[in-house]
């Protein structure tokens, strides 16, 4: 790893192809696993990169829809707010995502927020 990202390291993953090594933080889902499988038999860079891409372009599409499906998001009853956490966690857990992996999608969303707030 590089000195300059070494104090990162607990933030941060590094994927290098060159070397076909991984150094990332404690983590419990399944996006890595699917990004590193060697099933995929995946010989070529320019190959693999399609891979990485078309699985960012498949969490990003989830990100989106978390966002924008409204009735997630809102509640059934004024003084239930419990019922929207849970819509949220079971909507994430239908798509298939860990707690860990939720995480990233709802800091997805949070993202894809800011930017048409600003935009």
């Amino acid at each position: 790893i590089l000195h300059s990202l070494n104090r990162y390291s607990r933030y941060i993953s590094i994927l290098d192809c060159d070397s076909k090594t991984l150094r990332c933080p404690p983590y419990k889902g399944t996006l890595i696993s699917h990004l590193a499988d060697h099933r995929t038999q995946i010989k070529r860079g320019s190959t693999y990169f399609l891979h990485v891409q078309g699985m960012l372009t498949q969490l990003t599409a989830k990100a989106f829809l978390y966002t924008f499906c409204h009735h997630i998001h809102l509640p059934m009853d004024i003084n239930d707010q419990g019922s929207v956490t849970t819509r949220r966690t079971n909507f994430l857990l239908q798509l298939g995502y860990t707690v860990e992996e939720s995480k990233i999608v709802q800091y997805l969303s949070e993202l894809i927020k800011q930017h048409y707030i600003q935009g």
